[in-house]
C-alpha cells in the first residue's frame, strides 16, 4: 500500500509541468540541463529497477552475490542457504518506467515549444552540462564495452575484472549516477 501511494503521488508531480507548458506554449522557467539530465538518470533508474526485477539472470548474480551460508541450528554442522531479498518491487518498475516517458514528454515539449532553440545566440544548455553528460554517457558505454570485453572463461583475467567487470555492478553504477 505505501509503495503504491508513493508511486501516485511521484508520478502526479510529473503532470502540472506538462500542463502548464501546454497550455502557456512554451517552456520559459523550464531548466533544459534539468530536463535532460533528468531523463537520463531515469533511464539509468528504470533499467536498473527493470532488469532487477524481471531478468533471471542478474538475479541469480544478485543471488550469488549476496546469500548467506548460515549453520542450521540443530547443531548438525549441515549448512543452509539463506536467500537474499531483492527489494524492487512492481511500483518501483511501474514509477521508473513513467518517470522515463513522461521525462520525454518534458523533452519533446522543449523541442515543440522552442526551449532547445538557440536564443540571442545562447546555446540552451550549459558548457559544464554538456561536459558531464559527455562524461557520464561514455562512462557508461566504456563499461558496457569492457563488461563485453571481459571473457570469464580465461585464467589471465584478474580478480578485480572478474569481480567487477558484470551486469550486476553495472546496474549498481547506473543506480549510482540516478
Amino acid at each position: 500500500i505505501i509503495g503504491y501511494t508513493y508511486f501516485i503521488f511521484w508520478c502526479s508531480s510529473f503532470y502540472p509541468q506538462i500542463i502548464s507548458n501546454y497550455e502557456r506554449k512554451t517552456t520559459e522557467g523550464l531548466s533544459v540541463d534539468f530536463s535532460i539530465i533528468n531523463f537520463l538518470g531515469y533511464i539509468c533508474y528504470s533499467s536498473y529497477t527493470s532488469l532487477l526485477y524481471w531478468n533471471r539472470d542478474i538475479q541469480q548474480l544478485y543471488q550469488e552475490r549476496h546469500s548467506a551460508l548460515i549453520e542450521s541450528g540443530n547443531g548438525d554442522g549441515q549448512a543452509t542457504q539463506n536467500e537474499a531479498k531483492i527489494t524492487v518491487h512492481s511500483n518501483d518498475v511501474a514509477f521508473a518506467l513513467h518517470a522515463v516517458l513522461f521525462s520525454a514528454i518534458w523533452i519533446y515539449q522543449l523541442f515543440l515549444y522552442g526551449g532547445l532553440n538557440w536564443h540571442e545566440g545562447k546555446f540552451p544548455l550549459s558548457r559544464i552540462f554538456v561536459v558531464f553528460i559527455c562524461l557520464i554517457v561514455s562512462s557508461i558505454a566504456l563499461y558496457v564495452y569492457l563488461i563485453l570485453k571481459v571473457d570469464t572463461s580465461k585464467p589471465s583475467r584478474s580478480e578485480w575484472e572478474l569481480e567487477h567487470l558484470n551486469w550486476l555492478d553495472f546496474l549498481y553504477y547506473l543506480s549510482f549516477i540516478k
